[in-house]
C-alpha cells in the first residue's frame, strides 16, 4: 500500500465527516476506512498512527451508542473485530479498558440482533410503534434505521414545534405533517366532541440526525397524532398497539397510502428485518415487492417471523385489530385525568396533587423485567427501571445487564405462565451470617423477593486419583420442554478439584431429573439446540479436561441415565457409564502456550456462540498472560467436523516476536502453514478411539 493512497483516503474521509448525517453513517464510513488502513502489514503500524489515531475516539464512542435496529448483523461483527484490532495496536491514546467494554457491549448487541433473527423478544419487549427511514448521503441511499417520534399537544395557537430543530426548513416534511394532523383531527372528530380549532403541537424525533428521503413517514405519523389527540382531549377512546409494528407510505389528500418504488421498499424491508419488528405495513401496491424481498431475506435467516401488510388508506391501517387496540379507556384513569384540568381553588390544586402523586408517579408494576448489578448488589427492576427488591451478590457487572436475558448466574423467567415473572439466581451471599457466600445453590424468587424454592448442588463423586468434596458452583444453563415439564439445565464444577456436572431439575418444583452428564474438567460454556432437526434438542459444550489437558469441545445427546465424558483412567469418574458421544474434540495447546507453561489452554465463558448465519459454532482462546486478550478463535461447522482458525494480530505478532528470537520454531503465525499445524493436532472421538483430522477425512 502506498503511504499517498492512504493520506488520499484519509483527507477524503475526513471531508466527508464533515457533511450532516448521522453519527450511525459516520460511524460506518470509518470502519470502512479503518478496513482499509487496518490492512497495512503490522511492522507498519507506526506508519499508519498518524492518519487513525484521531479517529478512534469517535470510533469507539459512535460504536458505544450504536443504535443496531435496521443494521445487517455482519457490520456490527466487523465493528467488533476492529475495535479489537485497533487495542491490540497498543497505540498511544487507545483505552484498553474502554475498548473492552465496548467490544463487550457490541457482543450483546450481536447476541440481541441473534435472537430478533431467531424471533427471540426480550423479557422487557415492550410494543412500540416505528417508521423505517432511509438515509441519504450524496446521491446514494446509505443505512436505514427505525425512526419513532414523541408527540405532545398542548392549548394555543397552530404550531408544529419539531426536534431537532434542523427539521423545521424541511418543506416536504412539513407539509405531510399539516396533512397528517388535518387527518387525524378528522378521525378523532368521531369521539370527541368539540375540537379546538388550534393547537400546539410538539413532535420530537428521537433518532434522526442526518440527511433522510422521502417523505413516507406519514402514515404513522398520523396514527401518532390520532393516539395524542385522543389523550389530549381525554377522549373515552383510546388507542395503542398490540405488537412492536412499522408503518411505510405517505398519506395523501383523500388519506390513500402513497406507494414508492420497488428499490426503496426492498430496502426499507431489509431495514425492519433487522430489528424486532413483528409487523411491516407497506402500501398495498408494494405489497409484492416488500414479500418478494422478506423471502429473500429469510433464506438466510429463516426463522425470522416478520409480518407483511397491504394497506389502501389510512382507515384500512386504523381498522386492522391486529395493528393497533381501539378501545375505551378505564374510567377512574379518565376521570383522574379530568380532574387534573379543571381545578378551581388553591386547595383542590393541593389535593389533586396528592391524589395524582398518588395515582400516576407511584409506580404500581411489581413485576419483574430488568436485572443490573453493581457487582455487590443485584437490583431487580419493573420495565420503568424502578427498583422492586435487591439481593446480595458476588457477580461479576458485565455478567447481567439488559441488553443479555441469557446470564448464568441470575434469570428472569416465568416459571408458571401467569404473566408474573420470577427470578434465579445465583452466587448469593447470606449477610445475616456474616457473608456467607455458598456458590452450590440456586433461589428461586417470587415477584416479591419471597424464596419459592432453593436447590443446591451436592453430589458425592470419585476417581481412581482422589475422593472429591461436594463444594460445588451452580451456573444457569436454559430450559427446555421435555414430556411436558419445564426442565432447568444447569451445570456446576467442583470448586476445589476438576469435576463438572450437567443436570437438570423441574422449574416449578426444583425437584432434581433423572441424567446427569460428567465431565473431568470444568465446563466454560453450554448451548441446548436440536442440531440435527429430529425434534430432539442436544447439549453443546466447551471446557477442558484434566486428563488429556486439552480443551476440548463436545456434544451429547440428552438422556435419563447418568453418564460420565471419556477421559483418562486417572481423571475417569467411578462407577459410571461412558457416554455416547455425538461429538466430542480435542483442542491440544499451541507451542505458544506450551512457551506460557499452562497446563490447558485458556477459555473464559461467555465465548461460546451459535453463528446462525454463517452456520458455526465459534469460540475463543485467550491469551495466557493476559487473560484479556484473544489468541485465536475456533470456528466449527454446524457439520461439527469442519473446523476453521481465526488469528489475532496480538497473538501473531507475541508469537511472531518468540520467532524471530528462535523461541519458538516457524512457520509465522498468521500463515495457512502455521494454522494447519493447529488443526492437524485436533483430536476426534470415534468409535472409541482418538484420530486426526487426516484420518477423520480417510474414514468419511
Amino acid at each position: 500500500m502506498q503511504i499517498l493512497e492512504l493520506e488520499q483516503k484519509y483527507s477524503e474521509l475526513k471531508s466527508d465527516l464533515g457533511g450532516q448525517q448521522s453519527k450511525r453513517t459516520k460511524l460506518l464510513k470509518i470502519s470502512e476506512y479503518f478496513g482499509f488502513a487496518l490492512s497495512v502489514p503490522l511492522t507498519n503500524a507506526n506508519l499508519i498512527e498518524p492518519f487513525i489515531i484521531d479517529l478512534i475516539p469517535d470510533f469507539i464512542k459512535y460504536s458505544s451508542d450504536l443504535e443496531i435496529r435496521g443494521l445487517n448483523p455482519q457490520k456490527i461483527e466487523l465493528l467488533k473485530d476492529q475495535l479489537i484490532q485497533l487495542k491490540n495496536l497498543n497505540l498511544n491514546g487507545i483505552e484498553s479498558l474502554e475498548c473492552d467494554r465496548v467490544i463487550q457491549s457490541l457482543e450483546n448487541k450481536i447476541q440481541v440482533m441473534n435472537n430478533w433473527l431467531i424471533s427471540v423478544k426480550a423479557l422487557e419487549h415492550k410494543p412500540k410503534i416505528y417508521f423505517p427511514l432511509l438515509e441519504k448521503y450524496g446521491d446514494d441511499l446509505g443505512s436505514g434505521y427505525l425512526e419513532t417520534v414523541n408527540v405532545v399537544i398542548e392549548r394555543g395557537e397552530q404550531k408544529f414545534n419539531i426536534s431537532p430543530s434542523g427539521l423545521e426548513n424541511d418543506e416536504q416534511l412539513e407539509k405531510q405533517i399539516q396533512l397528517c394532523f388535518e387527518k387525524a383531527l378528522e378521525y378523532c372528530s368521531r369521539y370527541i366532541r368539540k375540537i379546538k380549532k388550534t393547537h400546539t403541537v410538539y413532535i420530537h424525533f428521537e433518532n434522526r440526525l442526518g440527511i433522510l428521503t422521502g417523505n413516507s413517514l406519514g402514515a404513522a405519523l398520523a396514527l401518532f397524532f390520532i393516539e395524542a389527540l385522543l389523550k389530549h382531549y381525554n377522549s373515552q377512546t383510546i388507542l395503542n398497539v398490540n405488537k412492536t409494528i412499522a408503518i411505510t407510505g405517505g398519506i395523501d389528500h383523500d388519506s390513500r397510502i402513497i406507494a414508492t418504488s420497488k428499490t426503496i421498499i426492498g430496502a426499507k424491508i431489509e431495514t425492519v428485518f433487522y430489528s424486532d419488528v413483528e409487523i411491516m405495513c407497506v402500501p398495498k401496491i408494494d405489497e409484492m415487492w416488500a414479500e418478494e424481498k422478506l423471502k429473500e431475506l429469510q433464506i438466510e435467516y429463516p426463522k425470522r417471523n416478520l409480518k407483511i401488510i397491504g394497506l389502501t388508506d389510512l382507515n384500512d391501517l386504523l381498522d386492522r385489530r391486529q395493528i393497533v387496540d381501539i378501545r375505551k379507556q378505564k374510567l377512574i384513569i379518565r376521570g383522574g385525568k379530568f380532574v387534573r384540568k379543571n381545578w378551581i381553588s388553591a386547595v383542590a390544586t393541593i389535593l389533586l396533587a396528592l391524589f395524582f402523586a398518588y395515582l400516576f408517579v407511584i409506580d404500581f408494576d411489581n413485576n419483574p423485567a430488568i436485572l443490573t448489578t453493581d457487582g455487590t448488589t443485584l437490583f431487580v427492576k419493573n420495565r420503568n427501571g424502578k427498583i422492586l427488591w435487591t439481593k446480595f451478590v458476588d457477580i461479576v457487572k458485565s455478567d447481567i445487564n439488559s441488553e443479555n436475558p441469557y446470564s448464568r448466574d441470575a434469570r428472569i423467567i416465568d416459571i408458571n405462565g401467569d404473566g408474573k415473572n420470577e427470578v434465579l439466581l445465583t452466587r448469593e451471599i447470606d449477610k445475616k451470617i456474616n457473608g456467607v457466600k455458598d456458590y452450590s445453590l440456586l433461589s428461586c424468587y417470587d415477584k416479591n423477593g419471597e424464596v419459592i424454592w432453593k436447590y443446591s448442588f451436592r453430589d458425592n463423586v470419585e476417581s481412581k486419583r482422589e475422593i472429591l468434596n461436594n463444594d460445588y458452583s451452580i451456573y444457569i444453563i436454559d430450559t427446555l420442554s421435555i414430556d411436558g415439564i419445564t426442565n432447568l439445565f444447569l451445570r456446576s464444577s467442583n470448586i476445589n478439584s476438576f469435576a463438572s456436572a450437567i443436570f437438570k431439575i423441574d422449574l416449578h418444583t426444583s425437584k432434581r431429573l433423572p441424567g446427569t452428564f460428567w465431565c473431568s474438567g470444568h465446563i466454560a460454556d453450554v448451548i441446548l439446540k436440536d442440531i440435527d432437526s429430529d425434534g430432539k434438542a442436544e447439549v453443546l459444550g466447551m471446557g477442558y479436561d484434566n486428563g488429556y489437558e486439552d480443551a476440548v469441545f463436545f456434544v451429547f445427546e440428552i438422556d435419563t441415565l447418568t453418564l460420565a465424558r471419556p477421559t483418562t483412567n486417572e481423571y475417569l469418574l467411578d462407577n459410571f457409564l461412558s457416554s455416547e458421544m455425538k461429538t466430542y474434540i480435542r483442542l491440544p495447546k499451541t507451542d505458544y502456550e506450551k512457551f506460557a507453561k499452562v497446563r490447558t489452554p485458556t477459555l473464559t465463558s461467555g465465548t461460546l456462540r451459535d453463528d446462525i448465519k454463517n452456520k458455526k459454532y465459534k469460540f475463543a482462546i485467550f491469551n495466557p498472560f493476559n487473560r484479556q486478550n484473544e489468541l485465536f478463535g475456533y470456528e466449527i461447522d454446524h457439520n461439527l467436523n469442519d473446523i476453521d482458525i481465526t488469528i489475532t494480530s496480538g497473538f501473531r505478532v507475541a508469537r511472531d516476536s518468540l520467532v524471530a528470537h528462535e523461541i519458538l520454531n516457524p512457520p509465522y503465525t498468521d500463515t495457512d502453514a502455521y494454522k494447519n499445524i493447529i488443526i492437524s493436532n485436533i483430536q476426534y472421538w470415534k468409535d472409541g478411539k482418538w484420530i486426526n483430522r487426516k484420518e477423520l477425512i480417510k474414514n468419511e
